[in-house]
C-alpha cells in the first residue's frame, strides 16, 4: 500500500547519524522510531533513493497482511519480496535456466522416465502373437525390478538420509518458521545476483541488501504483535541470520506507540523491553525532526493556497512577515514542543486565509467582521489543524508548560509576539459592552483591569482612528491601584484559553 508522500525537509545531521547506525556492522536489525506523521518514511525513501548505490532495499507493508492467517502471511511475504525485486531491479535479478548436455538428459530418462514394460510387451508379442508365455515374462521381470529396488533402499537407509528426509520434507512445509522450499531459494538467489551485479557495476564494494519493513504500528494491537512474531521467525534461533541473508532488516515504527499497546494488550507488568529489543542489535533509532520542520514552517504555508484579501495583506500574511503571523508561527513552535503537530499536519492544511463570517456583539446592532479581528482569524487558522476540543487541551498543556513570561511593572516581554497575542485576547476579554460599543468612552473606562486565574491584566483603550472599533492593550498598574496578592501576570495560553471559551458563543451573523 503505497503512501502519499510528504514535504521533503533536508536534514543533514539527522541523514549522518542514520546512516552511522546503518552502517555499524552490529546493525543487522535496526528499530527506526519515529511518532506518525513525522515524514519517516519520506525521510527514508530520499536516503535510499540518494544512495542507491550503496544499498538494495526492499519494502513491505504489515497493512496488507493483517486479515491473513499466520501460514499465508509466509507466502505473501514472498510474493511481496519477488515483486519488489522484479520491480525495481529487472535487469539485476538474472534469473537462471539450467541446461544439460543431450547425453546427461538421455541417461536421466533412461534412469528414472522409461517405461520399458509397454516395450517388452510388444517385442514379445511380436515374436509369438498368439502365446501368453510374454505375460508371464513381463509380470517376473517387473517383480525382479521391484525387488531391487527395494534391497536398494534398504542397503542405502542410514540415519543421516532420514535425518535429511525429515529435514527437507520440514523445510517445505508452507507456513512455518522452517520453511525454505524453492521459491525461497529463488528469491535468495535473485537478491544475491542484484547485489552481486551492483557491486560489479560501482567502485564501492560494500553493497547492502536492506529490507524495510513500514508502519507496523498502524494496525490494531492484535495483528501488531502477531505480525511482529512472524518476522521474528524469519531469524535462524542460532545463528541470528535472516532467511533472505539480507544485510540489514528495518522495522519502521513509534516505540513508544508499540510499548502503550503491549501494556494495554499485557498488562504493564509485563517486560516489554525483554520483548523489543530482540527487533535491534544495539539501539533504538530515535528519528527526531522536528527542528528541520519548525525552520520551514514559513516556507510551507507559503505555499499554500493564499486567501487573505487584498486590504489585509500586511496584517496577516505570511509573505510580509506581519506581526500576525510572527504570533502564528510561535503558536505552532510551540505546539511542536508537546509533540502536537507533525510534518503531516502541516500538509494537511489547506488554505491560509481569513474567516468569512461576521458576528454581532454588545449592544451594538452593527456586523462586525471575524476578519477585522486577529484573534478570530487565528482560531480560524489553528480549526485547520484541530477541532475545538484538541485546541483547548494543547492549550491547557502549554499554558502548564511555559513559565510567566510578563512580570507586572518589568518590561512586558522580551518575545514582541507574546505581547501581541495576549492583546489579540483582549478582545474578546475585556467587556464587550466597552469594547463593541458606540458609545463615547470616558477617561475611567478607558483604563481598566480584568481578573484571569486570579492574576491582575490590565489594560488601555486604543481607538483605530481608520474604524469604529476600539482596541485593549496592554498597560502596567497605575502606582495607586491595590495588587494585594495579584502580583504576575497570566501566561499567554492562559489568555488564549480564556478568549477561545469566550468566542465559542458569539452569535454569527
Amino acid at each position: 500500500m503505497k503512501k502519499n508522500s510528504l514535504t521533503y525537509i533536508d536534514q543533514e545531521s539527522v541523514k549522518s547519524d542514520f546512516k552511522y547506525h546503518l552502517d555499524n556492522e552490529a546493525n543487522s536489525r535496526i528499530l527506526f522510531s519515529a511518532r506518525f506523521g513525522t515524514g519517516k518514511s519520506t525521510f527514508l525513501n530520499n536516503f535510499f533513493s540518494q544512495s542507491n548505490n550503496e544499498y538494495i532495499t526492499l519494502k513491505l507493508y504489515p497493512v496488507n497482511y493483517s486479515i491473513s492467517h499466520n501460514k499465508d502471511v509466509f507466502e505473501l511475504i514472498k510474493y511481496d519480496l519477488i515483486y519488489e525485486l522484479l520491480s525495481k531491479y529487472p535487469e539485476k535479478v538474472d534469473l537462471q535456466k539450467n541446461e544439460y548436455s543431450s547425453a546427461l538428459v538421455a541417461q536421466m530418462f533412461l534412469l528414472h522416465g522409461l517405461k520399458i514394460e509397454p516395450l517388452l510387451k510388444s517385442i514379445l508379442k511380436a515374436s509369438a502373437p498368439e502365446s501368453e508365455v510374454y505375460t508371464d515374462i513381463v509380470n517376473q521381470l517387473s517383480g525382479i525390478v521391484k525387488q531391487y529396488s527395494n534391497y536398494k533402499e534398504d542397503v542405502e537407509k542410514n540415519e543421516l538420509d532420514i535425518l535429511n528426509r525429515y529435514i527437507n520434507q520440514l523445510k517445505s512445509y508452507k507456513g512455518t518458521a522452517h520453511e525454505y522450499d524453492e521459491v525461497s531459494e529463488v528469491i535468495t538467489s535473485m537478491l544475491s545476483n542484484v547485489k552481486r551485479s551492483l557491486m560489479n557495476d560501482s567502485d564501492d564494494k560494500s553493497v547492502k541488501t536492506v529490507l524495510i519493513i513500514d508502519d507496523i504500528d498502524r494496525l490494531d494491537p492484535e495483528h501488531v504483535f502477531r505480525l511482529f512474531n512472524i518476522f521474528s521467525a524469519h531469524y535462524d534461533s542460532v545463528t541470528e541470520e535472516n532467511k533472505f541473508s539480507f544485510d540489514k532488516v528495518v522495522f519502521v515504527c513509534d516505540y513508544n506507540n508499540i510499548r502503550l499497546m503491549y501494556e494495554h494488550r499485557y498488562g504493564k507488568g509485563v517486560d516489554f523491553s525483554g520483548y523489543i529489543d530482540k527487533f535491534f542489535s544495539t539501539e533504538l533509532f530515535n528519528y527526531d525532526n522536528r527542528k528541520y520542520v519548525k525552520s520551514r514552517i514559513r516556507e510551507i504555508l507559503i505555499n499554500k493556497p493564499q486567501g487573505i484579501p487584498e486590504d489585509l495583506l500586511t496584517t496577516y500574511s505570511a509573505f510580509s512577515n506581519s506581526s500576525f503571523y510572527r504570533a502564528f508561527e510561535h503558536i505552532l513552535l510551540c505546539l511542536f514542543n508537546i509533540n502536537a503537530i507533525t510534518l503531516r499536519n502541516l500538509e494537511q492544511f489547506t488554505c491560509y486565509d481569513t474567516p468569512s463570517y461576521s458576528f454581532s456583539a454588545g449592544s451594538n446592532q452593527y456586523p462586525f467582521k471575524a476578519k477585522e479581528y486577529p484573534f478570530l482569524v487565528l482560531t480560524h487558522l489553528l480549526k485547520r489543524l484541530y477541532d475545538v476540543n484538541s485546541l483547548e487541551h494543547f492549550f491547557k498543556i502549554l499554558s502548564k508548560k511555559n513559565e510567566i513570561d510578563i512580570s507586572l511593572n518589568a518590561d512586558f516581554t522580551s518575545e514582541p509576539q507574546i505581547r501581541y497575542l495576549k492583546e489579540i485576547c483582549l478582545d474578546f476579554l475585556v467587556d464587550n459592552k466597552i469594547i463593541f460599543s458606540s458609545e463615547p468612552v470616558g477617561d475611567l473606562e478607558a483604563k481598566g483591569m480584568i481578573v484571569l486565574n486570579e492574576k491582575a491584566v490590565y489594560y488601555k483603550l486604543d481607538r483605530n482612528s481608520s474604524s469604529r472599533m476600539r482596541y485593549p492593550i496592554l498597560s502596567n498598574a497605575e502606582r495607586n491601584q491595590t495588587i494585594t496578592q495579584l502580583k504576575e501576570q497570566t501566561n499567554v495560553f492562559e489568555f488564549l484559553l480564556e478568549a477561545l471559551a469566550k468566542t465559542e458563543n458569539l452569535v454569527i451573523l
